[in-house]
């Protein structure tokens, strides 16, 4: 039935939000509150970035809003957590490659 797949879907967003560094998502009025881990924080660049690719969407380091007027929210969720994935990871390799020496 559908609401068996509904479930289903819900908890593969739920792990899903969980590898890639979101710690909470609540829905809030007719928007989506995502909250990232401690760890997943978005840089300046990042949130410029994201603004640009997702017209209506809030970006913040340490969160993002999702109005919930999208015909297919979930998947809109999904594609923007693929974004936050790439984002962190680039984020951390911007912090590794900078804490290391310089060598000449």
């Amino acid at each position: 039935p559908k609401s068996v797949w509904d479930a289903l879907a819900v908890l593969r967003l739920r792990l899903r939000c969980k590898e890639v560094g979101i710690a909470s998502v609540r829905g809030e009025g007719t928007t989506l509150q995502l909250r990232f881990a401690p760890h997943a924080r978005l840089t300046p660049e990042a949130i410029r970035l994201l603004g640009f690719a997702f017209k209506g969407l809030r970006f913040t380091p340490d969160g993002a809003t999702i109005p919930i007027t999208y015909a297919r929210l979930l998947s809109q969720v999904e594609e923007v957590m693929d974004v936050f994935a790439k984002a962190f990871a680039e984020g951390r390799g911007a912090k590794e490659r900078a804490s290391q020496p310089i060598r000449k």
